[in-house]
């Protein structure tokens, strides 16, 4: 039994990092669709992600050294009669009770397969709400490509199969799926939302959290700037072949350079779209409401510029006073950056959530949705008109 349990504290570990890594893109969908934050689904994408985990470490790992695992004589093996399954648990319950023979190694084998995906069966159907068959499908495609990663000693990794690929393996792993799709109604439609109703349901509340998490996409953004930065550079050295390594070299006017760039591609710029929002308001799908007759240029480029560019520009002057060999005014700016961004935390936390841009720019925080059913309103009242 040590066997098939290590995997169990290796996939809750596992899955809970998978989960906190993939956090920040669920929570997004869920405002950007729902227009507030499901718990229950919030839950199953936890569920789901231990379970994702658990299905690669029983399937896959652990791996095996090389030497001993693809040893002389080793090579590529495969298992094609079908129900083979049926003749090793007839083979090895010969002659033994009935529980020896419900708990021998065969039967467990056969049953751990559809088990393991009773789970993928469960999600297709209960989260996604696809129907039985493209649940059973699926099953049936994702123990296809295991099979076949196992066949390929992880597709040429291993001069062998490491495994056996089976085609019970496939059959019992698809019976699973469908199970786990035909179980879905009785386990999980009477408490799981689905996205059909939470979107009848969509909130058009702008929450303190929703306001944090579209702060926290725009970091991401300015971060993405750089990155998207250094993998253009790596591409035109590799393409042309060419030695950039002057751009390398330009060390902290080069990053002040790139969050300037980062203010303008995450901040400035979307402020003068239909809009208004950043990149991080877009995300989680909400955007500034201004009175009737202001949000011109000047306005929207002041609600950009009191947070986001604040912090981009006052981050660059930090780095470009460290290049010119003062730390004690750049050490004292950065710390002035941070206390600031603390205020302008607490004003998208409290209050209407319109935060310090709005309130120095006159805006309301509204959601998107909102905002876009009171324009079409208001055009369909002046074309009654």
């Amino acid at each position: 039994m040590s066997d098939w349990t290590w995997q169990i504290p290796f996939s809750v570990i596992g899955g809970g990092v998978l989960f906190v890594g993939l956090l920040v893109p669920i929570l997004v969908l869920q405002y950007r669709r729902y227009g507030r934050l499901s718990v229950l689904r919030l839950l199953g994408a936890a569920a789901v992600s231990v379970y994702g985990v658990a299905l690669v470490a029983y399937t896959l790992l652990p791996l095996p050294d090389p030497a001993r695992a693809c040893g002389e004589g080793a090579g590529r093996v495969l298992q094609v009669t079908p129900f083979q399954f049926v003749a090793d648990i007839v083979r090895e319950g010969g002659g033994l009770g009935l529980r020896e023979a419900v708990t021998s190694w065969a039967v467990l084998q056969a049953a751990l397969n559809v088990v393991l995906f009773v789970p993928l069966g469960l999600a297709v159907r209960g989260m996604l709400r696809r129907g039985v068959l493209a649940a059973t499908a699926l099953g049936a495609l994702v123990s296809l490509a295991i099979e076949t990663t196992q066949y390929t000693g992880l597709w040429g990794i291993y001069d062998c199969s490491y495994r056996i690929a089976d085609i019970d393996d496939l059959l019992l792993n698809t019976a699973g799926a469908l199970v786990g799709a035909l179980l879905a109604p009785l386990l999980l439609h009477w408490w799981m939302p689905s996205p059909e109703q939470l979107t009848a349901r969509r909130s058009h509340r702008v929450s303190g959290l929703r306001r944090l998490l579209g702060m926290v996409v725009d970091l991401i953004a300015v971060g993405l700037v750089g990155f998207l930065f250094d993998l253009g550079r790596a591409v035109v050295e590799l393409v042309f072949a060419t030695d950039a390594r002057q751009i390398r070299e330009l060390g902290e006017p080069g990053q002040a350079v790139l969050l300037v760039l980062a203010f303008a591609v995450v901040f400035a710029l979307p402020a003068l779209g239909r809009s208004g929002a950043s990149i991080g308001q877009r995300a989680v799908g909400i955007a500034p409401a201004w009175p009737r007759g202001s949000g011109g240029v000047r306005a929207r480029l002041l609600r950009a510029s009191a947070v986001g560019g604040v912090w981009t520009v006052g981050r660059a002057l930090a780095l470009l006073l460290s290049a010119a060999g003062v730390p004690l005014a750049s050490g004292a700016l950065s710390l002035a950056i941070g206390l600031y961004m603390l205020v302008v935390l607490v004003f998208a936390l409290v209050g209407d959530h319109r935060g310090l841009s709005g309130r120095l720019a006159g805006n309301g925080m509204v959601d998107a949705r909102a905002l876009t059913d009171a324009g079409v309103t208001a055009r369909e009242r002046s074309t009654a008109a």
